[in-house]
């Protein structure tokens, strides 16, 4: 039995996934720069939980994580094609975003935007990486869900 996915869901799910890994490096960095508290502490918890399971109704459960992880000879010629296409859009996107972010923690640290600690700015590479990992994990995949017309699990 396959289960179609439709392009809407596929679609929905992306802008929370993004959104909510967002939202978590957000709150992450206003909590580090500030004082961490209970409010902060839950809505830190939940974006991730959501980042979570969202990546799992997305990527997981629609088939597009294994088929962007797939060998080429396990894959006909079409979805080689398919995914050939979202890594190399994924790369170009990656690499414009990551030198946005190198260069403007190289001109927080240069000079002190939002008077960051030292703490302050290895809090901030340190969650800027994992988002810069995540988002070169999960872009190819994000790619196929937003572009590809129809996906069969």
């Amino acid at each position: 039995m396959t289960r179609e996915f439709s392009l809407k869901f596929r679609r929905r799910g992306v802008i929370i996934n993004f959104v909510s890994a967002i939202l978590f490096v957000c709150i992450f960095c206003i909590a580090e720069y500030g004082h961490w508290n209970l409010y902060l502490t839950v809505s830190c918890l939940l974006s991730f939980c959501i980042l979570v399971i969202s990546h799992i109704r997305v990527y997981v459960k629609t088939g597009i994580w294994k088929m962007s992880r797939s060998k080429s000879r396990d894959l006909d010629e079409r979805q080689i094609n398919i995914v050939h296409d979202a890594y190399r859009r994924a790369y170009d996107i990656f690499t414009v975003f990551s030198l946005l972010v190198f260069f403007f923690v190289v001109l927080s640290v240069r000079y002190s935007f939002f008077t960051l600690t030292h703490r302050g700015h290895y809090s901030f590479g340190l969650v800027m990486l994992m988002f810069l990992n995540y988002l070169l994990n999960i872009l190819p995949a994000a790619i196929m869900a937003w572009s590809e017309p129809v996906i069969e699990k």
